[in-house]
This record gives C-alpha cells, structure tokens and sequence, in this order.
C-alpha cells in the first residue's frame, strides 16, 4: 500500500492540534527566581490585602497576599516580614460590583496597590495620604475570581505605584533649628 505525502500531512496537522489542545489549559504559567535578580532593591512590608466582594472573597483575598510579594520580587523588590527593616508599607485593595446593562449583569472591577514610607497605615505618623498608588478597574462579563483577570490586574496596579513612587519628587527634609 502506498502512502501520500497527505496522509502523512494530515497525520501531523491531527498530532499538532491534539498537542495544542491538551495544553490550553495550562497556557498561563510562571515562575519566579531570586536568581532573576541583577540586584536586589528596597524592601517591602505587606500591610494587608482586603477584597470587597458579594459571596466567596476569602479564597480571592488568599490567592492576591500570596501573589503580590512575588509580583514585587519580579520589580526587584524584596518583601520584609520585619517592620524595622522595610523601606515601604503596601496595601492591596481589590473590589467588585455588579450592575445592569439592559438585561445583562456585568461586574466592575476595581484593583488598588497603595504604598507608604516605612511607616504604614496601621501605625501613628499615617497621615492618610499614601506616597505613591496604582489604580486598575475593569468592566464587563468577568469577575475578581477569575485568577485570569485578577493577576493582571494586580500586576499593572503594582507596575503603576512603583512608576509613580520613582517619579515622586524628592522632598527636602525640614531643617531642625529655626533662625530667630
């Protein structure tokens, strides 16, 4: 019997998209290394991370405190468990809304990273006003609890408040005696 090279044609296309189909669900991967690191930079204390979500938050809550200090060693930033030793204080905030449009739910979605000197919201210098912040929302068919969305999301709220803590203008520190 012999064989035409589209047999052998339609063997390899077959082969192809059964290999490319069996991966579809594992298209979103990474990793992260210490390794990456051509040098180390500040370092980070995680403050808290808050969802504000109708139903099942706490998994979502979970998924983005775990995802984060993996996020700011990707920046080059290390994240510090000991108040003392942390540049910054962050806080991650994320919510979700539904509303209508005609007949349709659709979710809004909002993610926030805030950043603070080493002295965060928690402690008695908070003045209220973060030194840099990033903000990310989203509207339509997805929701928060889609790891598809939420990771993005973070990882640009992340990117914008370290963009604007490096554009912060410095600010000269008041001098300690005044003339009289």
């Amino acid at each position: 019997m012999k064989k035409s090279p589209l047999t052998g044609l339609l063997l390899w296309v077959t082969l192809f998209l059964y290999v490319s189909c069996a991966s579809v669900p594992f298209s979103s991967r990474k990793s992260w290394s210490m390794g990456k690191l051509k040098k180390t930079g500040p370092t980070v204390r995680l403050e808290k991370v808050s969802v504000d979500k109708p139903g099942g938050w706490i998994s979502i809550e979970e998924e983005l405190a775990n995802l984060t200090p993996l996020l700011f060693l990707e920046r080059g930033f290390l994240v510090s468990a000991d108040p003392a030793k942390a540049d910054y204080a962050a806080e991650v905030r994320a919510w979700e809304r539904e509303y209508m449009r005609g007949w349709k739910t659709r979710q809004s979605i909002v993610v926030e990273v805030r950043l603070w000197n080493e002295e965060g919201p928690d402690s008695p210098e908070y003045l209220g006003t973060p030194l840099a912040a990033g903000r990310v929302s989203y509207q339509g068919k997805k929701s928060l609890a889609s790891s598809r969305l939420n990771s993005p999301m973070l990882k640009t709220a992340l990117r914008k408040a370290l963009r604007a803590l490096r554009l912060k203008p410095k600010i000269p520190a008041p001098e300690q005696g005044s003339p009289s």
